[in-house]
């Protein structure tokens, strides 16, 4: 089991957790404390690809053609982002129901809504171009549910408090971090050369592209669970799978929640040619 140390460690992660939670219940209403969340998630993020030619409605951001980062953060309300055929990068918003912050410094394009959280109607729509091409993706969400159908960036940086992100289709970086305090996460697939998995008191299921022994796994599981193809852990400081001569690595850590690594590809498949 864990040292006495590694348990303050825990304690004071359930403490934060606990902390984030009642700032987003309080949000919701004395009411409904825990219904706010579970039940209401007026916050909807989702990134959906489109082959519509088009224009569609909103305000063009000059000079978006040099953008290279985008980080959005959201605490309420509803965000959708098509990616598809446009010109520029357009952002379409009711400003009497929503309070938008766009910003673009230097090659770096900040997006910040924040909505009521009795306002299902409530939305930021984000358009997107094809040839935009991202060095690094930041998404933070309070609460909420997030849904991609595919997103590429270099650097990819994905924080969930209580909310939930989920990728349809296809996550590509070299880079993936993914943090969930007491959220969801859920990648369809997934192609990273390097992932860092950090799970405290919810869940976050990946499936990554390949077979178990294409990736190193390092990582470690206090009183939650960890699954690595099939694997379960339990009460585990050091955890080491998959293939050390790997160019892949994976470092997952799990406090209170549940973490699961799954592939496109099982090892048998790859031993017999499947």
């Amino acid at each position: 089991f864990c040292t006495v140390e590694r348990q303050v460690i825990l304690m004071k992660k359930l403490f934060k957790i606990l902390g984030i939670l009642s700032i987003v219940f309080a949000a919701a209403g004395a009411g409904v404390i825990l219904a706010g969340v579970c039940m209401g998630g007026s916050l909807e993020i989702i990134w959906q690809h489109s082959d519509s030619k088009d224009k569609p409605e909103g305000d063009a951001i000059d000079n978006t053609e040099h953008i290279k980062k985008l980080c959005i953060e959201m605490t309420a309300g509803e965000m959708v982002i098509e990616q598809g055929k446009y010109e520029s990068v357009m952002v379409a918003a009711d400003d009497s129901k929503m309070k938008t912050d766009i910003k673009v410094n230097g090659d770096e394009l900040q997006i910040k809504g924040r909505g009521k959280w009795k306002n299902h109607g409530d939305e930021i729509r984000i358009y997107l171009p094809d040839d935009l091409k991202l060095e690094q993706f930041d998404l933070s969400v309070g609460a909420g549910r997030v849904t991609a159908d595919r997103l590429a960036a270099d650097e990819v940086s994905i924080e969930v408090g209580a909310g939930e992100f989920s990728c349809s289709d296809f996550l590509q970086a070299e880079q993936l971090s993914c943090e969930v305090e007491a959220g969801e996460i859920v990648i369809e697939q997934a192609q990273s050369e390097e992932t860092n998995l950090e799970c405290s008191l919810g869940n976050i299921d990946i499936t990554m592209t390949g077979a178990m022994q294409d990736y190193d796994l390092s990582g470690d599981c206090a009183f939650g669970e960890l699954a690595y193809d099939g694997i379960e852990w339990n009460f585990h400081d050091d955890i080491r799978a998959g293939s050390q001569n790997s160019g892949n690595v994976i470092n997952a850590h799990c406090s209170f929640g549940n973490i699961e690594i799954e592939f496109d590809k099982s090892c048998k498949e790859e031993e017999y040619g499947e």
